[in-house]
């Protein structure tokens, strides 16, 4: 679940980083007993939301758990009053209910995402610099809006050419090139425009 929760985090353009495990809070329960507990992650934001301290659980997790999780909750809380931060708990409710489609959007961008990174170019003939990718960007400066399928069948009638396009075109909305609705299940139909 903390794997699927952090697709969300690199797909929200309101996160400016994060980090899996980021500190220790050290607390002792109600008979002196001493523990020590990782949060999952920390998040910052761009917008000035305040820094949250996060912990990823099963409702299921939450309910038999519960009391050996109150005082993990509470030096928490405590700890994230002392130092400025927010404190949620995030569950599978949000995660894979709420965030469904999102989820899985972003795991379909992944693949696109970082393509080029992964090419080693000193052996392939792939250029450096794609035209493709300008093509894209100017036929959409002038389309303005365009569904995917609209925008490549603009550019070009050859079924593998447009097959190289389409490939081109989630490359470029997974890297925020181009804009989509994310909150819909993307499709060749999806409509999409220039950032």
């Amino acid at each position: 679940m903390e794997k699927d929760f952090m697709y969300l985090l690199e797909y929200d353009a309101a996160v400016k980083n994060y980090l899996e495990q980021p500190l220790k809070i050290q607390y002792q329960d109600s008979t002196g007993k001493r523990f020590e507990h990782t949060p999952d992650f920390i998040i910052d934001y761009f917008d000035g939301t305040p820094t949250k301290l996060v912990e990823i659980k099963y409702q299921s997790t939450l309910k038999s758990q519960k009391k050996e999780l109150q005082e993990r909750v509470k030096a928490t809380r405590m700890f994230c009053q002392t130092h400025g931060l927010e404190f949620s708990i995030i569950t599978e409710s949000f995660i894979r209910e709420e965030k469904e489609t999102e989820l899985l959007n972003y795991k379909f961008l992944e693949r696109y995402r970082n393509f080029f990174e992964n090419i080693n170019k000193k052996e392939s003939a792939y250029p450096v610099f794609n035209t493709d990718v300008a093509i894209l960007r100017n036929k959409m400066k002038i389309l303005k809006t365009a569904t995917v399928q609209n925008l490549i069948s603009n550019i070009s009638e050859d079924k593998d050419k447009q097959a190289e396009l389409i490939f081109l075109t989630w490359f470029m909305v997974s890297n925020r090139f181009f804009i989509a609705d994310l909150s819909k299940k993307l499709t060749l139909n999806s409509m999409i425009c220039l950032r």
